[in-house]
């Protein structure tokens, strides 16, 4: 069913847990990713609303592709200079970022630790310059049972993050970590124990309250079908293209993203270039595994019938997206887009903030049995609130309604307000 509400001042369209591009994002999608006619069109309609210095981050790291798109059908506008700026913003900022970043990828690699890229990263080889790529930061995923030696290193190179990342309190409900340098200089790296929340890996409810609580975590398969690529003249390793569309198409359809467009453009830029390394029985698969089908049926389907059509020849395969709707669904999927649609339409505040705990904890535990997921959901919440043990929650409403608070901001239920979400990173 889809259903249409507004997210931090967008206009979002949702069919079951997606949340899909519309209006002036679809413009944006369309006009970065089609060097003719459409592409044009497009942008004509962009550029009546177009302001490089008030633009949305989700589109602001569309502007190189843009640029592409403008200086090939429109050479005259008046307007070209200005998304040249842009341009060469976006390549100066990417370029300083990894600058900064790509020695401390190496000291990883040089002292045994397994790397992949993600995200950004992971599409440079994809994209038909790295360049097209914009990223803030560099997201890399190791293995959990790394992860106090992978600390230790980005410490000795200037990094830290908010919090202990070996301490379960708030910790082992997330699935990564911002290291940001000390001097406050360009160089994050999103650190990630999990290479996505809504394909956690195995353990991860128990990781709630066995200690330490990073060694009960396990992804082998995620590891095992990962290929080995250069990035920055560094050996990593990236997902597999599989696995890669997979996670585009989940990073930026759900928990109310609202501003992110580059999941369409990634997505649609993967099936272009290495669409025949996708294996579409294990992609089905591993969605209907993870409780993810209908989202992706939801994303697939909408760029079949809103941008492949006139974006590229190569398509989606026939009956994939038939496949993932057929499926049978869940509980725990039923259960999902039930609390989604309720989500959607509530108001911001406390209420609704609780259902998207309750959404991400499901999606954490996509492929623990249902019974473990349920026993898990109170340890969930009290590492959410910054104690160890749930039994710890009573004593502390005070606290809890004060994490709210700060979560949904002093605006929730009246006029408008922010869901909390993890924020779009590259």
């Amino acid at each position: 069913m889809t259903q249409w509400f507004r997210l931090d001042g967008h206009r979002q369209r949702a069919v079951g847990t997606a949340r899909l591009p519309v209006g002036t994002d679809e413009d944006w999608i369309l006009a970065a990713l089609h060097r003719d006619d459409t592409g044009a069109a497009a942008w004509s309609r962009v550029r009546r609303t177009f302001d490089v210095l008030g633009l949305p981050d989700g589109h602001e790291r569309l502007v190189p592709l843009l640029y592409e798109t403008v200086a090939r059908t429109s050479p005259g506008d008046p307007l070209l200079p200005e998304l040249g700026r842009g341009r060469l913003l976006r390549l100066t900022d990417r370029r300083r970022l990894l600058d900064a970043v790509v020695p401390v990828i190496g000291a990883l690699v040089d002292e045994g630790i397994e790397v992949m890229v993600l995200k950004g990263a992971a599409l440079a080889d994809v994209y038909e310059s790295p360049a097209h790529r914009p990223m803030v930061d560099v997201d890399l995923l190791v293995p959990p049972r790394s992860l106090p030696q992978v600390v230790d290193i980005l410490t000795r190179n200037g990094l830290r993050a908010d919090e202990d990342v070996l301490q379960p309190v708030k910790v082992a409900c997330r699935h990564s970590a911002a290291f940001v340098p000390i001097d406050g200089a360009i160089g994050t790296i999103d650190l990630h124990w999990m290479a996505s929340p809504q394909l956690a890996p195995a353990g991860v409810a128990r990781a709630q309250w066995r200690r330490p609580w990073y060694l009960e975590l396990s992804d082998d398969e995620f590891w095992t079908r990962a290929r080995a690529i250069e990035f920055e003249g560094v050996a990593v390793m990236a997902p597999s293209m599989t696995d890669l569309l997979l996670l585009s198409v989940l990073h930026g359809t759900r928990f109310g993203i609202a501003d992110d467009t580059r999941w369409a453009v990634d997505a649609v830029t993967i099936l272009r270039r290495r669409g025949g390394e996708v294996d579409w029985d294990l992609f089905v698969e591993q969605a209907t595994r993870r409780h993810v089908g209908t989202v992706t049926a939801a994303a697939l389907d909408y760029l079949s019938e809103r941008i492949l059509p006139v974006a590229t020849s190569e398509s989606i395969p026939a009956g994939v997206v038939d496949r993932l709707r057929s499926s049978p669904a869940t509980v725990r999927e039923r259960v999902v887009d039930r609390l989604s649609a309720w989500e959607n339409s509530m108001r911001p505040g406390h209420p609704r903030l609780a259902v998207d705990i309750g959404v991400r904890h499901l999606a954490f535990t996509a492929t623990e049995p249902l019974g473990l997921t349920v026993r898990s959901f109170p340890w969930f919440v009290a590492l959410w609130v910054g104690v160890e043990r749930p039994r710890q929650l009573p004593a502390l409403r005070g606290r809890l309604r004060s994490r709210l608070r700060r979560a949904v901001g002093p605006s929730a239920g009246r006029t408008g307000g922010t869901v909390v979400t993890d924020q779009p990173s590259s």
